[in-house]
């Protein structure tokens, strides 16, 4: 699996609230709908770990995103289904035809390092050693295996996570790279729930000469826009009044709409994560924000993964899909909803264009 093809399928197993989950014929977009608590941000997360060059530090990063505490392995105990650090996690993706394959285990072994004590950085001892789990001793192992193209060798390695007491430590083996697994790097970002504008991504955007086409797509969202600056490490915009506003006086839904569009117009993104992508949004804003990410991911060959809470987003979807100037994005769209069994297992329903548009229509529930 090279960085720029998209991922076709998808399979995850142990992680967090997922059981046994698998999601066939993924699209371009992708909007995965369900209640609360159901795995919805699981998948973006299990996407985002198996993509980016599997780096056993991600899932700490992750935690920290959730607003959860990484300070030692234990600390992971709730990406393991049942909070089960003997757990096992597997993830795999298929990608392109003949199918290209990237698979990652991870587990949580015993270590085998002894630490004498909590130590400072200048390696002396603390007196106050900070809060340690029982499960201190612990490695995050991740156990990777990509299988490129049917005539080239797989490529495969192992990266462990260590706790050092005063720093996380990764080694790998073999301890140089494998040939090849540059290809493996796939270039992605994730914007999560509470995601706002980042000054830098929207000055890479007026450094590269892409301020007007996000405005373009601005003033589809609020036709009161007419220009955008970043002053003081924040960013505004020009409304016609006397000075530029900042941009978070125009609430979150505007700035997660900046940060979402200037993301894919400077960075060389290959996959976008967007946790709830409807926050801070009026349902006249989400056509236009939709119409511009379907542009955008066509154009700069993107894929997108988002999650959403309400219907309105199927529907403003539909709506913008059903303007004969976008048919050919039809085929590229995908809802999933995300349902818990009798037996408690989330299971994924997948609707196309068509679909979606009958459920809709006939005012069956998808969410």
């Amino acid at each position: 699996m090279t960085a720029s093809q998209p991922m076709d399928s998808l399979k995850i197993r142990g992680f967090r609230g997922l059981e046994d989950l698998t999601l066939d014929g993924l699209g371009r977009l992708n909007l995965f709908l369900g209640a609360n608590d159901v795995g919805k941000t699981s998948v973006l997360e299990s996407i985002f770990i198996l993509s980016a060059l599997p780096d056993p530090k991600i899932p700490g990063v992750l935690q920290t995103v959730r607003n959860h505490p990484f300070q030692d392995i234990g600390d992971l105990t709730w990406i393991f289904r049942g909070a089960d650090l003997d757990g096992t996690i597997m993830l795999s993706s298929q990608s392109g035809d003949p199918p290209a394959q990237r698979s990652l285990t991870i587990t949580a072994p015993p270590s085998n390092i002894t630490i004498k004590g909590d130590q400072a950085p200048n390696g002396i001892p603390n007196p106050t050693p900070r809060p340690s789990s029982v499960d201190r001793s612990r490695v995050l192992r991740y156990e990777a295996d990509f299988e490129v193209a049917p005539d080239t060798p797989a490529i495969s390695f192992v990266a462990t996570l260590l706790d050092r007491g005063d720093r996380f430590e990764v080694a790998r083996e073999p301890s140089t790279p494998p040939p090849g697994v540059e290809r493996l790097d796939t270039n992605l970002t994730y914007i999560s729930a509470g995601g706002s504008a980042d000054p830098e991504v929207i000055g890479q955007v007026i450094v590269n000469k892409k301020r007007g086409v996000l405005l373009e797509y601005l003033r589809h969202i609020n036709p009161r826009v007419r220009d955008i600056a970043i002053a003081d490490d924040n960013v505004h915009l020009d409304i016609s009044l006397q000075t530029m506003l900042p941009l978070n006086m125009f609430g979150s839904g505007m700035s997660r709409a900046a940060q979402i569009l200037g993301c894919c117009l400077v960075n060389d993104i290959r996959i976008l994560l967007i946790d709830e992508i409807e926050n801070g949004l009026h349902f006249r804003a989400i056509p236009p924000l939709l119409e511009a990410l379907l542009h955008l991911a066509r154009e700069r060959n993107i894929q997108v993964f988002a999650t959403t809470h309400r219907l309105g987003i199927i529907r403003g979807l539909q709506d913008v899909l059903a303007r004969a100037e976008l048919a050919a994005d039809r085929s590229a769209v995908n809802c999933f909803t995300l349902q818990r069994d009798r037996a408690g297992a989330v299971r994924s329903y997948r609707y196309d264009y068509s679909q979606f548009g009958h459920c809709i229509k006939h005012g069956l529930e998808m969410r």
